[in-house]
């Protein structure tokens, strides 16, 4: 059987919730997980809401845009250029988060997410190795579900 991690987030700057935004702004795991996650996608999706304009800066030039009602959905390869934008640009002016949701996949099978502004992650079909490294480097208010997938 496989086994799944979801993992998020518990505590935040913002007690309202509005934005999720990781207590001290320290979004240190962020680098770590893009590191490890990013090189393992052959495709991703991101998800930005409307309002969202200065997030999409940059994902215009390198992904195909299609536009839902109340959000964007940014989609196609991982390349060299986008995960530099990923790694090195991922922080909003506010000091936030930039993408709502990004979603990667390898042959039409999810690899990981990444969403609720990089405050909420899964992982699907995760090794061993791979989920004592996401304990390490996530922050100790991390809530962690690990659970078998019955396919």
């Amino acid at each position: 059987m496989k086994e799944n991690l979801h993992f998020e987030l518990s505590v935040f700057m913002d007690v309202e919730f509005s934005m999720r935004v990781p207590e001290n702004a320290d979004y240190g795991y962020w680098l770590m997980l893009a590191e490890r996650f990013l090189k393992l996608g052959q495709q991703i999706e991101i998800h930005c809401w409307n309002e969202e304009q200065e997030a999409m800066r940059g994902l215009e030039d390198l992904l195909q845009k299609q536009q839902e009602s109340q959000y964007a959905v940014f989609s196609g390869e991982v390349t060299p250029e986008l995960m530099h934008l990923l790694m090195k640009a991922y922080l909003n002016s506010d000091g936030g988060f930039k993408w709502f949701s990004i979603f990667l996949s390898s042959d039409e099978t999810t690899i990981s997410t990444f969403e609720h502004w990089a405050t909420e992650f899964f992982v699907p079909d995760i090794s061993k190795e791979t989920e004592l490294y996401i304990r390490k480097i996530m922050p100790a208010e991390t809530n962690f579900h690990l659970y078998e997938d019955e396919f």
